[in-house]
């Protein structure tokens, strides 16, 4: 258990929320417990419903992240949704927190008692923590949600002294809430690192766990194969959810660049094992991501400058005007045409980098699925190829429905500024949406051909 990185992990959870806003965001925090926790979860149960908790709040982190994206965006802080959205989040990673780091003391206080080491089962620092993260966790809940009931007021009407206040009442409750939970939170990190450096410290309990951890999981045949190849393959899962065309007023709602993120994470995984896949994933992943970020960045750009929201018309309405109107804009005009070729050289290299992934698939079904090795008998080897060509099938559906969503992504772009495009994109999101489906039940099959490979049910 690496406690370094749960420490760093506590920095980025002790901050305040003001309403979907999360000044240092979860998502690295829970990144960096998951990773200090990796070996305990692969040891035992607590352990692992800890990464279960804690992959749920890297989720829903990302989600509040896309949120306030969209809400800078929209420049839209007034109204229920907001907080709706402010309580949705606020509950849910208050209530993954807390379990994730219940169960994970829960597990290292069974590993201590299983090493007959009462410094950890009997560690006098863990009821402490837990009831300051109860209390934090509440307080940094309810302060995200109170200040924003004011924007529930009716707008100011001139002559109304009252109403005109609510504006400065909103600000003194967020600041009240963020020095509140602020304070609160930087005694729940020093008891927290102080917890967690114990545990680090503690020669005889991490021994313990490396050696248990060699023994159950690294000497193991195959074990490690499977969990290395079930980590690519949910990377690549990810990488298609947000490669989902989901576009908000010319704007991707899953930032490409993030789907990049995880085929290069993937393809770093897959290069202890097959170094060509991995290779070509990893740079086209790279170049991927370059462009998805460039991209995006221009056309947040593009849409800000040239979409006015309280223009009654849709954004494709408005850029046609601009673009394609009566009276275009030459600077506009080339812009647009910019984005449309750069869009186009994305879904390139997004088909380059899927491509490249599936490459490293093959060669994970055709090496490591099947009937055991040490069998030699000829109707096992036939059963064993059999195995395979289905697991080859199902890839082959897949990457023809990939292919036809490149397809029909290429001609919603192509075709903007045509009726047909609204009826495409939506297909082409139900595609998209579809394939990743069919990827990730191929992933659960894959796994469980892996488990009988290696005898590991």
């Amino acid at each position: 258990m690496n406690t370094k990185f749960i420490i760093i992990g506590l920095i980025f959870l002790f901050n305040p929320v003001i309403q979907v806003f999360d000044i240092l965001p979860d998502i690295f925090g829970a990144a960096f417990i998951l990773v200090g926790i990796y070996r305990l979860g692969r040891l035992e149960e607590n352990g692992l419903a800890a990464r279960k908790s804690f992959s749920w709040l890297l989720y829903f982190s990302i989600a509040r992240f896309i949120t306030t994206i969209i809400i800078v965006y929209t420049a839209n802080l007034s109204g229920a949704w907001p907080i709706l959205l402010a309580a949705l989040f606020s509950y849910f990673e208050a209530h993954f927190t807390f379990f994730g780091f219940k169960h994970l003391l829960r597990s290292t206080e069974l590993m201590g008692l299983a090493s007959n080491n009462v410094k950890v089962y009997d560690n006098p620092k863990i009821k402490p923590f837990m009831r300051l993260t109860v209390i934090f966790l509440a307080l940094r809940t309810v302060f995200a949600i109170i200040p924003e009931f004011t924007a529930l007021v009716p707008p100011p009407v001139p002559g109304l002294g009252p109403q005109r206040n609510m504006a400065l009442i909103a600000i003194s409750l967020s600041i009240i809430n963020a020095m509140i939970v602020l304070i609160l939170g930087i005694v729940w990190l020093i008891r927290g690192r102080r917890l967690f450096r114990s545990l680090g410290n503690d020669t005889k309990f991490q021994s313990y766990l490396n050696k248990r951890y060699d023994d159950e999981i690294t000497n193991m045949p195959g074990a490690s194969h499977f969990h290395e190849f079930k980590s690519i393959l949910l990377l690549i899962c990810a990488g298609m959810v947000f490669a989902i065309p989901l576009v908000m007023d010319g704007l991707d709602v899953l930032p490409t660049f993030v789907s990049a993120v995880f085929f290069v994470w993937a393809g770093v995984l897959l290069r202890f094992h097959y170094k060509k896949p991995a290779n070509m994933m990893i740079v086209s992943g790279s170049v991927f991501f370059v462009v998805s970020l460039f991209e995006w960045i221009r056309r947040f750009i593009f849409v800000t400058n040239n979409y006015n929201l309280a223009d009654p018309l849709s954004f494709r309405e408005v850029i046609w005007a601009r673009v394609r109107g009566d009276n275009p804009v030459p600077a506009i005009a080339a812009e647009y045409d910019f984005l449309l070729g750069l869009g186009i050289f994305r879904m390139g290299l997004y088909a380059i980098t899927m491509g490249a992934a599936v490459w490293g698939i093959m060669k994970i079904v055709r090496n490591h699925t099947g009937l055991n090795a040490e069998v030699d008998l000829d109707s096992n080897r036939q059963r064993g190829r059999k195995v395979r060509g289905k697991l080859y099938s199902l890839l082959m559906i897949i990457m023809t429905a990939f292919a036809g969503s490149i397809v029909i992504s290429v001609l919603t772009v192509l075709l903007f500024f045509h009726e047909p495009a609204h009826g495409l994109w939506m297909l082409d999101v139900l595609v998209a949406t579809t394939v990743f489906f069919l990827l990730r039940a191929f992933a659960e099959k894959t796994m469980d051909r892996i488990k009988g490979r290696y005898h590991l049910e």
